[in-house]
């Protein structure tokens, strides 16, 4: 039989299956062995030959856990070998319970059935990098919810789990910019877009139908150099941009706005921000309302932000005595809050050469501790914080990742080294990202 370009299979229950068998027609029969009981969604991967991957899932209720079978319909025009790779999940998170492949021959019409046997995967914590999918490399991570988590990183690669399964997000190119950006930063908004930031002046929102839009950037008078996002926030149709340029290290801000469908460029030490002496190139932001944000970079530079063109800087001491000036600390995250003292940032010390850098307020002022909660250095830089709630953060970085209490931040075990360069916490867990790899974990109350 001929072969067509396209592969337009559709993954089904075992019972919606059958009955829709008709002349010419086949229909592959996976039987799961080994599912977990836990199984609250399975998905399926599946291609003819060397196609590309498509992918459909199905929720518990869509097939009995005791006995679990599915059935997936290739086009009656096709024959040859039907790839099916299969994961089992629960509650939501891209943490596969059992995993296995299959494969049939398409030759024949009709029913055609294969056999999945399930291998058993320990669930947290896990890599999430298991689908046959692209993962971004240098990758960065937001979650919004298990179910809406979102990687990007280099070439302008974006993936999104969804809850059941991973999608690869195509940026075109005339939005992704030449050459294709590497995203720093991403972040959602409550209104459904996805807001991604990189070098080469690149910022494209994703709106909540999945429409990219490169957003423009007004540089007024400025000149005009190119400038590497490296953060974002954004609320109700505004957003906050931290940047820096590769050129002389100059911090900038941009503030788009929908009224006007364009990013302002301001330099920190030009109107209106004017801040002098102080432009250094900004890494992080986070804000605890529009009106209540905070910048981070380096040589210790933090600027809070609290409407209109209101930008103060905001000093940090060397201890909690708060008598004397800091280090030069290259700051790298930062976690806001509308309350001072729960206000929390890091960094590494020495203009990024040296330690780790633990940044809180004790009511007096801001101060840098170097040590964790158990007196220890850390092995090195922290580039990343994310709130599960103000007195429960997640700090990764290099060959560490911190759980940072009221108590102080405690080194978390059983994970590999390497540099943890994002982080996003949920409220049972935390993604983090390394060069391409997603790691989930789950974390006790």
């Amino acid at each position: 039989m001929p072969k067509h370009a396209g592969l337009a299979t559709v993954t089904l229950a075992l019972s919606s299956a059958l009955s829709i068998v008709s002349c010419g027609e086949h229909v592959v029969v996976v039987d799961l062995v080994n599912l977990s009981a836990e199984t609250s969604s399975v998905a399926a991967y599946y291609r003819i030959d060397t196609d590309a991957y498509q992918a459909s899932a199905l929720l518990s209720g869509q097939f009995q856990v005791s006995s679990p079978v599915f059935g997936i319909r290739p086009p009656s025009s096709r024959d040859g070998t039907l790839a099916v790779q299969v994961f089992a999940y629960k509650n939501n998170l891209p943490c596969a319970l059992n995993k296995g492949s299959t494969e049939a021959n398409l030759s024949t019409a009709g029913k055609i059935n294969a056999t999945a046997v399930l291998d058993v995967i320990p669930f947290a914590p896990c890599k999430a990098n298991d689908a046959p999918v692209s993962y971004p490399a240098e990758a960065s991570v937001w979650a919004g919810t298990p179910s809406n988590v979102w990687i990007v990183g280099k070439d302008a690669a974006v993936l999104h789990w969804d809850g059941t399964l991973f999608h690869n997000i195509v940026v075109p190119d005339s939005m992704a910019g030449t050459p294709r950006a590497t995203w720093k930063a991403v972040r959602g908004d409550s209104q459904g877009n996805i807001w991604l930031v990189g070098d080469g002046d690149s910022a494209v929102r994703i709106d909540a139908a999945g429409n990219p839009t490169r957003l423009a950037l007004d540089f007024g008078s400025l000149n005009r150099l190119p400038v590497t996002w490296t953060g974002v926030y954004a609320e109700s149709g505004t957003a906050y941009l931290s940047g820096t340029t590769d050129s002389d290290a100059q911090g900038y801000i941009g503030v788009y706005s929908a009224a006007t469908g364009k990013v302002t460029v301001n330099q920190v030490d030009k109107a209106p921000i004017n801040l002098s002496g102080s432009s250094y190139g900004l890494y992080a932001v986070d804000c605890a309302s529009l009106t209540d944000c905070w910048y981070v970079g380096e040589r210790s530079l933090v600027i809070h932000y609290t409407g209109g063109t209101n930008y103060g800087l905001v000093g940090i001491k060397n201890d909690a005595t708060c008598s004397s000036n800091p280090s030069d600390i290259s700051l790298r995250g930062v976690y806001a809050n509308p309350t001072l003292s729960s206000v929390k940032m890091v960094g590494t010390g020495n203009a990024g050469g040296g330690t780790g850098r633990f940044i809180a307020h004790n009511g007096t002022c801001f101060f840098a501790n170097d040590k964790d909660q158990s007196s220890n250095f850390t092995p090195g830089s922290l580039l990343a914080i994310s709130g599960r709630r103000p007195d429960d953060l997640i700090v990764s970085g290099k060959d560490a990742i911190y759980r940072w209490r009221a108590s102080g931040a405690a080194l978390l075990t059983g994970y590999e080294k390497g540099t943890w360069q994002s982080a996003a916490a949920l409220p049972g867990g935390f993604f983090a990202t390394q060069a391409s790899q997603i790691l989930y974990s789950d974390l006790a109350p």
